[in-house]
């Protein structure tokens, strides 16, 4: 009983921190169920956590200690890993952040492989990172399988492949 109390106090801060921004919720949120994964990606995301890779980078990290495989912290930290680099223009080659991202999504596969998300960042690696449009061609296909709703904008992307191909 004391365990679903604990998640439900820790179900309304976050709920309270959504309606006010008051980042010290989620940390209270966090001291009664350490192992709430929402409340580490949420952490990470919060206005001012945001402007840090490194910062963003270790409560994530954190919160894959407590929860060693929960598939939203990784997809989250794989994003992270995408997007900061994605942010260095110029950068097109297969660089320290775009390898362990690449893993954790490879991760997340093993236990979700339906994830729409994880494929379409796989092809944006294998077509920009590697130059594997084949491969790239591949993935998101099997993103529009899974959400035939990003037909448009993974078509689009296809179509941009078999040009540079």
């Amino acid at each position: 009983e004391s365990k679903l109390l604990g998640h439900r106090n820790a179900c309304m801060m976050l709920s309270d921190y959504i309606k006010t921004q008051n980042a010290a919720l989620i940390d209270e949120a966090l001291k009664h169920v350490p192992s709430y994964p929402d409340a580490y990606i949420l952490k990470s995301l919060t206005k001012d956590n945001m402007k840090d890779f490194a910062i963003q980078k270790q409560i994530l990290l954190d919160g894959l200690n407590v929860c060693p495989e929960n598939i939203r912290i990784k997809t989250q930290l794989g994003k992270l890993y995408f997007q900061w680099d994605e942010n260095t223009p110029g950068k097109q080659f297969y660089s320290n952040n775009i390898k362990p991202a690449e893993k954790l999504f490879y991760e997340v596969l093993e236990h979700k492989p339906g994830h729409e998300d994880i494929f379409y960042f796989l092809s944006i690696i294998e077509s920009r990172y590697k130059g594997n449009k084949l491969k790239a061609i591949d993935y998101m296909k099997k993103c529009i399988e899974i959400n035939p709703m990003k037909f448009a904008e993974c078509y689009n992307l296809i179509a941009q492949y078999y040009k540079e191909l």
